[in-house]
Formats: structure tokens, sequence, C-alpha cells
């Protein structure tokens, strides 16, 4: 069995230990591998509770064609979710013809499932992944009474601030900032005013020439996209105003649909604003956008049909890839070959829900 070391703090080890127990999975079966995983706790802050909970169980396929013969080297990153306050990863099932490890980039803690493969002598590669979820709803009720302002010192935030190739702030989004929280009194109020302006000037319509880019230039002048353009356009107007954001990417269930056969997960956004009081809270103003919860409800608070895949735009992968940064964690892998992007790949993302469990009387 080959060994795995993660590097984590003593802190950690210990909430780990108090939280979750430890999974084990067995190794090896000729030449199918069976990887042992710790399933990790991903630091958040606590003061959201569990709402509701939803079990379903998910397929993974990832699939690397036509493998040219002068391949010398292969290297594969598959978004890997894991444990956190609210999602439970059990049941880890991974098959793949060469040995695969979990690795965790060190700049914003995304895990993937990572193989290398030198010389690899197949015209075609196939990854099997397989687990089981339990999503809970996130609930904050928010006391704006409790809510304090941002410290003045921002540098432990850092990594949540910068501008990016992915995140522009023009001139006319700084202006546009200022203008939006001129007349708000607190930090509290200015969140709220812009939460409200993406809400108000962002159409959700998908079928819009660039939507899912997240341009924010395109997002403000076009004024219509998907999640990735509402939530770029509300992270560039929180960094005009050195606002800490967190972009939070997903893998998204059919809302509200019973899935009893396996069905396509899609990508899905949102993000997190830093509330002193509360630490990190999750808005969703495409969702609430689309009607499909409250205003109130989404402003602090998320449905459960998702899962968590990682946080970032402008994000490299671990071990750092050959390659530019990559625009966000999303459901596709990502693959080099001999040290360059290769882009003949399928994969696959499904679901379905977990069986109704039957007591006899």
């Amino acid at each position: 069995m080959k060994k795995i070391s993660l590097n984590l703090s003593k802190r950690a080890w210990e909430r780990i230990m108090k939280k979750r127990k430890l999974l084990l999975y067995p190794l090896a079966r000729k030449s199918i591998f069976f990887l042992a995983i710790l399933v990790l706790v991903h630091p958040q802050d606590l003061f959201a509770e569990r709402g509701e909970v939803k079990k379903f169980h998910v397929k993974y396929v990832c699939e690397i064609k036509k493998i040219p013969s002068y391949s010398r080297n292969l290297r594969v990153w598959i978004p890997y979710p894991v444990s956190g306050e609210y999602q439970h990863i059990s049941d880890i099932t991974i098959k793949s013809p060469f040995p695969v490890k979990v690795t965790r980039d060190p700049e914003r803690g995304n895990n993937f499932l990572y193989l290398e493969a030198k010389k690899p002598q197949f015209k075609d590669l196939q990854i099997l992944l397989e687990f089981d979820v339990d999503r809970y709803q996130v609930i904050n009720s928010i006391n704006p009474q409790k809510i304090k302002e941002l410290p003045e010192d921002l540098s432990f935030y850092e990594t949540y601030l910068k501008a990016s190739r992915y995140v522009l702030i023009t001139e006319e989004v700084r202006q546009t900032a200022r203008k939006i929280v001129a007349e708000k009194k607190n930090y509290f109020d200015k969140l709220n005013a812009l939460f409200d302006y993406v809400y108000e000037n962002m159409v959700y319509d998908k079928s819009v020439a660039g939507c899912g880019t997240g341009d924010v230039v395109r997002s403000y002048n076009v004024r219509r996209g998907g999640c990735a353009d509402f939530h770029t356009l509300f992270m560039a107007l929180c960094y005009a105003l050195d606002i800490p954001v967190k972009y939070i990417g997903n893998a998204y269930l059919s809302f509200g649909e019973p899935a009893p056969d396996y069905r396509p997960m899609g990508f899905h956004c949102n993000v997190e604003i830093l509330l002193p009081g509360y630490g990190w809270i999750p808005l969703d103003i495409s969702h609430c956008k689309k009607g499909l919860m409250s205003r109130q409800f989404y402003f602090g608070s998320l449905d459960y049909y998702r899962i968590q895949l990682g946080e970032g735009r402008n994000i490299n992968l671990a071990p750092i890839q050959n390659g530019n940064r990559l625009p966000e964690i999303d459901l596709k892998p990502y693959v080099e070959i001999n040290g360059f992007p290769y882009e003949n790949i399928a994969f696959e993302a499904l679901y379905k829900d977990a069986p109704t469990e039957i007591f006899d009387e």
C-alpha cells in the first residue's frame, strides 16, 4: 500500500479526529488501483447551522482519448470534493490503470485527484470515481446589530482581494462601486447594496454570447449571463472597495427534481463574503434571480442541490500545471501531455438519489 502524506496543522488534525471517522479503502486488484483515502474536513467557520439533508450517489468518468504514441509524460487533474461542515463524502471508490493520489494546493486548499504516467502504453485511458454524498442546507440567521466593520489591516485576507485576468477592475467598475455604497452608513448596508445592484441590473440569460466566462467588462456592459457572470461582477465591485470575497465552484444538481436514475450534474458558482462576527457567509445572486428561493434566503444561506468542489478564480492546480492558471475549479478534468494542455478528453458527472430506507413495523 502506498502511503499518502498530507500536511495538516495540529488543530486541523484534532478537528478531523473529533468530527469525522478515518475512512480507509482497499488498494489494488491486478491493474486496477483502489486508493487509500483520508476524508478531510475543509476548514470553515461554524456559525451557520445545518438545515435539511439530501443524500445521493455520484459517478464521475474521465476519458483521455487517442493518447499520442510519442507521449513521454501524461498528467491528469480531476476536481476532488472533500467533507466539510455542510457535506459529507463517503464510500469512495477509484479505478485507474495507474496509481492516483489526492493532492491539495497550498494557495487555496483545493483538492485534486492526480495521476501521472511516464510513457503510457494506452490508446485511451479511463478513470472512474464514485462516492456517496450527504449535503446539508447552510442556514445563517444574521442579526445586523451584531455585524462589525472590517478590520483596517486586511493583509490576512490578501488572497481574497486580488484582481486578476479573470476578475478585472476597470475604472468604470470602481466608480460604480463607490457610487453604490456612497450613502451607506455601515459595512452590512454596503454588502446589501452591492448584492442588490447585481440582482437588479443583471438578467439571467444563458443564451447570450459569452455567457459563463465571467468577463467583468462584458457583464457590466451587456448585463446578461449566468452564475459566473453574476458573481464575478459582484467580486469586482467588492475588490474595488477592498472587501474580501471568495468564488466557490460547485457541482450542481437539478433543483427540486427527483433523480431515481443517473442524470448529469452541471456547474454552478456562488460567492462567500467576510462578515465580521459571523465569518464567511455564502451569497447566491444568480439562484436568487432565477427565483429558486428568496433573496432573504440566498443572502447568507444555501440550498443542498450542490457539492462544493473548491474555490477561486485564476487558480493553480496541485502539483502546479505547466500551462496557464485556470479560470476556476469546475467539473472538467485538466490534462497535460509532454507539458502541454491536452483537449481530447471526455467526462461524465452523474448523480442519483440514494434509495429511501424502508423499515418494517
